[in-house]
């Protein structure tokens, strides 16, 4: 009784509260200049064209947002085009592919957007704007300016601006009240029309100091000793475990790639493309998604092992002297292990060697498990 009472003294409250909205679900959903609506409007629609006057917040998903009338609260919008040409009192979050900016906006604009337009547009406080390719021109921001982005043409009236780009240009008659701090990889040489009233600051971007610092020569040469020690042992330790527990499957499957090649190769190929298939397609639906999600995590490991088995084959056939033990074969690892490593460092043989291997091995791996299929098969086991 007393959990129950306490849920009602949490919630009482939102029973108190006056709670209206204006829900439409559809194709097309349009206010009329001469309207006004006072709920707030949430939208799920083809196409939004919103000429009128809204009192409260407009919530919307759409494919294609025309705003050109006022709204007097927060506007939060996903759409794959959205024209802004009227006026916001609050705030604005959108999320777009294709955004046009042209109106006023009274409070913050969170603006993600892959391609922006923006055109002598108001903003009363801070702009965070990113996206891949932003233009924009005239305009006032007073507050703070922070946009992140491949390439950045800006003009206008701003007050501080911070700029994370690639490429960065001003239009002539551009006024920045405050500081102008930019990330890009090289240093620019400003226009001399530009006003910058506050400091200039160049930095260098994250990323590429971390990178300049990553790759000094110590210890980039120690990465390079990780990563080659990592696929060494990443192969070498399975196929150790492997002489040690179940050898008999090693031998043969070694073997298999010596005596048979173009099946294991044919098989190899086949298979891998069926798989793939299999699992792409199965990916798509919602029902099979988690047995191919389980079905992957198996076999990406299988075809990355799969590549040793050539290399082995033909560490065993230098080796032919030596007797058929545990050891011989834990040497015989070691060896092909070493081969494959040398070969697939050789500049252009060594993606094609690798994916030769790549079929070879799993062509022979699939081979053997078909043939103790068979055999148990005809013994009656199966």
């Amino acid at each position: 009784m007393a959990k129950y009472s306490l849920l009602v003294l949490l919630f009482f409250p939102l029973f108190l509260m006056e709670l209206e909205a204006r829900v439409f679900v559809g194709e097309n959903f349009s206010v009329l200049p001469e309207q006004e609506i006072a709920e707030e409007v949430v939208l799920l629609t083809e196409t939004a064209d919103i000429q009128g006057k809204l009192l409260k917040e407009l919530l919307v998903a759409t494919k294609e947002l025309n705003l050109k009338g006022k709204v007097a609260k927060d506007v939060v919008a996903a759409t794959l085009s959205a024209d802004f040409q009227g006026e916001c009192t609050s705030d604005i979050y959108l999320f777009s592919q294709n955004c046009h900016l042209t109106g006023k906006i009274g409070g913050d604009a969170t603006i993600v957007s892959s391609q922006t337009r923006a055109e002598k547009v108001t903003i009363e406080r801070n702009l965070r704007l990113v996206g891949n390719d932003i233009f924009w021109n005239g305009g006032n921001v007073k507050g703070k300016a922070f946009l992140w982005a491949g390439k950045v043409i800006l003009g206008g009236n701003f007050n501080d601006v911070d700029v994370y780009c690639q490429s960065l240009h001003f239009l002539p008659k551009t006024v920045i009240q405050g500081n102008l701090t930019y990330y890009t990889r090289q240093g620019l040489l400003l226009p001399p029309d530009l006003i910058v009233k506050g400091k200039v600051i160049y930095q260098v971007p994250a990323l590429e100091q971390w990178k300049a610092r990553l790759y000094r020569t110590p210890l980039k040469q120690l990465l390079w000793l990780g990563k080659k020690g990592f696929d060494f042992f990443g192969l070498l330790i399975p196929f150790l475990l492997s002489v040690w527990l179940t050898p008999n499957i090693l031998s043969q499957t070694t073997y298999l790639v010596g005596e048979k090649p173009w099946r294991c190769l044919i098989a190899g190929f086949l298979t891998t493309a069926c798989i793939c298939l299999i699992l792409v397609l199965s990916l798509i639906t919602i029902i099979a998604a988690p047995f191919a999600l389980l079905g992957t995590s198996f076999f990406l490991p299988v075809i990355y092992l799969s590549r040793g088995f050539p290399f082995f084959y033909l560490a065993r056939k230098i080796m032919v002297r030596l007797k058929d033990n545990r050891f011989t074969w834990a040497i015989t690892v070691f060896s092909g292990i070493t081969l494959f490593a040398l070969f697939t460092r050789i500049p252009r043989i060594g993606p094609v060697v690798n994916l030769v291997c790549l079929f070879l091995g799993f062509g022979s791996v699939v081979t053997g498990r078909w043939q103790l299929f068979r055999r148990l098969r005809q013994e009656g086991f199966v």
